[in-house]
């Protein structure tokens, strides 16, 4: 279970290219306690228990996200292929999960990631 509530690292607003849609969108990024220490580390690896959640904004002044992706690290053995991570896609009112997953196309994408724990270090600029 992962520790504490999460927490913002130091820049909460970056934009970034979002391959979902094409388009550019702004994200706020929280990590919980067990995340944290690795979060700015070149070459980080999350323990079990880690949890990265992105919010995902149209625009940089929104407060309700368009929706909410989670990455959990879930014990040694869950997944190899995605470095034992599980995937959830949440709505922007985080009333409904929108996909889980450990393996498909969040898994398939975060691969270009595997030098730093399948961790995109753009998200957390």
């Amino acid at each position: 279970m992962p520790n504490g509530p999460p927490r913002f690292p130091e820049d909460d607003d970056d934009e970034d290219e979002d391959s979902h849609t094409g388009g550019v969108t702004f994200a706020r990024i929280y990590a919980n306690d067990t995340a944290l220490p690795e979060i700015s580390k070149d070459k980080p690896i999350f323990p079990a228990g880690s949890m990265i959640v992105r919010e995902k904004l149209l625009k940089a002044e929104d407060t309700t996200p368009e929706l909410v992706t989670v990455m959990l690290k879930r014990e040694k053995g869950f997944s190899r292929k995605t470095s034992d991570w599980e995937y959830f896609v949440i709505d922007g009112a985080v009333s409904d999960v929108k996909l889980s997953e450990k393996v498909g196309s969040c898994s398939k994408c975060h691969a270009q990631a595997a030098e730093t724990d399948m961790v995109f270090k753009t998200y957390l600029k």
